[in-house]
């Protein structure tokens, strides 16, 4: 499996969306762990970022401390992630939030067939450009539009018995799983039971360290 870094964003500080975002209704129905203190995820409506993209299907954009932002080119729209992370920093300037890189975890094959990533992807970025003292947070499983088939795919009532008591114990602090094979398998489970979204894969996710 090869691990693809596909960029950059900034996502909101908690004190700004929790109580607008997760409620405890919405935290039974979408999350296999509702405890969880701060749910993070790839799907930006999950875990909110400061940039409201221009070309996005309004969800979120009316949360707090939101920038407006057109993107800079067909991985930054497709992705709604920034190819450069230093480019970000300095649109940004003083706005506070939390830096984050995403990356997808696939078998060469998906990058070399697949016309979305083949597209979106071109040109290539490098593990090498994330910051090696950066934090990995854990895996999330999402379509190709990031949205997560762990905390963004409602359960139904046997769901939420079922996976809650296979997969709960896989899952880390902040919601994801601690472990690359577990995510893989649950990939497999969420294709099954969310087919609208299928194709799903594997996602990493990094943040700044404070």
């Amino acid at each position: 499996m090869i691990e693809e870094l596909l960029g950059f964003d900034n996502r909101l500080d908690p004190k700004y969306y929790l109580d607008d975002v997760w409620s405890r209704e919405r935290r039974a129905k979408y999350l296999l762990a509702p405890g969880v203190q701060w749910p993070l995820s790839v799907d930006n409506t999950v875990w909110p970022s400061v940039f409201c993209y221009s070309t996005a299907v309004v969800h979120s954009c009316h949360l707090r401390t939101m920038i407006n932002i057109d993107p800079v080119n067909t991985r930054h729209s497709a992705l709604e992630l920034w190819p450069d992370l230093q480019t970000m920093k300095d649109y940004l300037g003083k706005q506070k939030g939390i830096n984050i890189a995403i990356s997808l975890h696939a078998n060469k094959e998906v990058f070399l067939s697949e016309e979305f990533w083949i597209a979106v992807l071109d040109p290539r970025l490098s593990m090498d450009d994330l910051p090696k003292e950066w934090i990995h947070l854990g895996y999330d499983v999402g379509d190709r539009d990031m949205i997560s088939g762990l905390s963004n795919c409602s359960y139904n009532t046997n769901e939420i018995i079922s996976l809650k008591e296979t997969w709960a114990h896989c899952l880390n602090e902040h919601g994801l799983f601690s472990k690359i094979d577990d995510a893989t398998e649950f990939k497999e489970i969420t294709d099954k039971r969310v087919p609208r979204h299928s194709p799903f894969y594997v996602f990493s996710l990094y943040r700044e360290t404070a």
